[in-house]
Formats: C-alpha cells, structure tokens, sequence
C-alpha cells in the first residue's frame, strides 16, 4: 500500500519517529546504544531530504515566477512602445485561413480604415505612425487588403493558396497610412524611371523589439532601399523605408542611415534581393542608385511624394483612370473628413 501525503509530511516523519526511538520492532525495549544510532541515522537522513525538496520545490517556484514576471515585463514593453489612441483590432476567423481578416475600430464610430483613418503624422513631433502587417520572426505574408472595404489584414494569397515567405520577416514589416505609391505619376529613382506600385509605402522597423499585427507605433525614419521592379512593364518603384520604434534602446542612438549598423542593412538588401514565395515563385530584387541606401531627408521625401499622391487617391482624381486600366482593380477608400497628414 502507498504511503499517503500524511504519511510523507516531514513534520509527521519526524513525530512518528521521535516516538519510536526508544522502541523495537517488536514492541521490546531498544536501549542499546547501536539501536538509537540507527534510528538516530534514519531520522538525520528523512529531515535533511524532506527539507532539500522543500528548498528545491521553493527554487523551483522562484524561478517559475520569475518567468511569469519577465513575460509580463515584455507586455507591458509592447504596450508601452504602441501609440495610445482611440482605434483598437479585432480579429475575424483563424489565423492562416482564407477567411482571417484584422479589422481596426474607433470607439463611437465602429471599424475604419487604418490606411485612410490614421494620421501619418505620429504625436510626437518628427515621427511617424506605422501599422505593422508582418510582426518579427513569421513567415506569413500579411497585407492590407486595398480592395475590400475598410481595408483588413489578410494573408496574401496567388489563386488559392495563402503565401508564406520561405525565410522569416528578421524585422517588423507594415506601412505607413496616408501614403500611395501612384501607378499613374512617374518619379525618378536616380538614374531610373518608374511609376509607383498602387500600394502604400513599405517600412521596415529595424529595433530588437517585437510588435504584433495591427499593432500601431510611432518610428522615426532612417533612411531608404530603392526597390525597383524592372521586370514589371514600365517598371514600378517599390520603396523600402527604415525606421527606429520610438522607447527601444536603438530609438536614441539612430537618427539617419549611416548610424545603422552595415550588417543590418545589408541583411535587409540581400533578404528582399533573395526573397522567394513558398508557392514557387522566385524574385530576385533590383535595386536603383547603385544599390545604395538613401538617407533619411531624401526617405522623408519619399515619404511625403507619396502623401500628396493618397491626397489624389481619396480626392477620386485617379478614379477615371483606374476605371479605364482595369475596373476590377478599384482600390477601397472613403474620403476623410481631414486630408493632413
């Protein structure tokens, strides 16, 4: 028969066993001194184990809190590093399903577009509102769905199939609201010429920090990678812009390109030169100006081109052209009571 917990409880052993000192199996007198010794022995040895489990099951429980404290220290660190305003996500289905959706609502008002709703303009002067699709570390390729209305996140799809990039996303991927690469305004990338690629512009948030999907933060630009998709027909501008989570350690110590460290960026330039689809499809990735970065005035350029053409966007001047190119293609928006960034 198993001992029961009673029977196991170091201060029950203890009693039991002072209570038997003196007494035989049998019930007879143990007086002599080799009978105490070894009772004596097996008394020393139940105490000093039951009181080592009991420091272990302590260490044990200190370290198990110590866990729960970091993990809530690491919440609190994201919360803290998000912008604090009135919109908040919702989700709709499983994630990596056909049918999940990240929808974004605005107390009193009910779901809102996060392209055409959110200010560019961050609260603190200088910086930047990002809306991360594609947090650090996954492979799934999330988007702002364009076309649908109040323009969700979804998981990029080619037919059927939802799409994963091969490699995990080393970085905090999303955009920056009330931006628009225009495919009916032409720009100059150095020494190419391109139109823009009917999406808002990209941003890579480059800090140690992890943000999740939806998720709001304001960043402070650092510079630029010209992508440039030569193989479209004309080609199409597709910029990468780097930026700086404001509340990381990096936030501080970075203010333009060339404090970046090179092994990020040229990590950032090979991953988007080598990236490849997990439905088959490869893109190796041509780069304007010789490859080089672009600082951050010419990226807050950019940046601002692109405001002036969303202005355009949800203006409905582009309207008449989108319908004769391709109806289909009709991107969604409803014009804000406010244009400024």
């Amino acid at each position: 028969m198993w001992p029961s917990a009673t029977d196991l409880n170091p201060n029950h052993v203890k009693t039991k066993l002072h209570q038997q000192m003196f007494r035989c199996p049998g019930g007879t007198d143990a007086s002599s001194g080799y009978g105490r010794s070894a009772l004596l022995l097996v008394v020393t040895a139940v105490v000093v184990a039951s009181e080592a489990a009991s420091s272990f099951r302590g260490q044990l429980d200190y370290h198990q809190e110590d866990d729960v404290r970091n993990k809530g220290r690491e919440q609190r660190q994201r919360r803290d590093l998000r912008v604090r305003q009135a919109i908040t996500t919702s989700e709709v289905d499983e994630e990596f399903t056909a049918g999940w959706r990240v929808f974004f609502e605005e107390r009193n008002v009910g779901e809102v577009s996060p392209w055409h709703k959110v200010f560019l303009n961050a609260p603190t002067k200088g910086l930047y509102n990002m809306i991360v699709e594609i947090p650090k570390n996954t492979i799934a390729k999330n988007e702002m769905n364009k076309w649908e209305a109040y323009n969700p996140i979804w998981q990029d799809r080619r037919g059927d199939a939802l799409r994963d990039y091969v490699q995990p996303m080393y970085w905090n991927y999303g955009y920056f609201p009330r931006t628009y690469e225009s495919p009916w305004e032409e720009q100059q990338v150095c020494d190419d010429r391109a139109i823009g690629d009917d999406d808002p512009v990209d941003v890579l948030e480059i800090s140690g920090a992890v943000f999740g999907i939806g998720d709001i933060i304001e960043v402070k630009l650092l510079g630029a990678l010209p992508n440039v998709d030569i193989d479209k027909n004309p080609p199409e501008s597709d910029w990468k812009l780097l930026a700086v989570a404001k509340g990381t350690p990096q936030f501080d110590e970075w203010n333009d390109i060339d404090d970046v460290p090179d092994y990020i960026k040229s990590g950032i330039r090979e991953w988007f030169r080598w990236r490849s689809y997990g439905d088959g499809e490869d893109e190796l990735q041509y780069y304007a100006c010789e490859e080089a970065y672009q600082n951050a005035e010419k990226s807050r350029a950019v940046v601002q081109e692109t405001y002036e053409y969303w202005k355009k966007l949800v203006s409905g001047e582009y309207d008449d052209l989108i319908a004769m190119e391709d109806p289909e293609e009709q991107v969604w928006y409803e014009t804000p009571p406010d244009l400024h960034p």
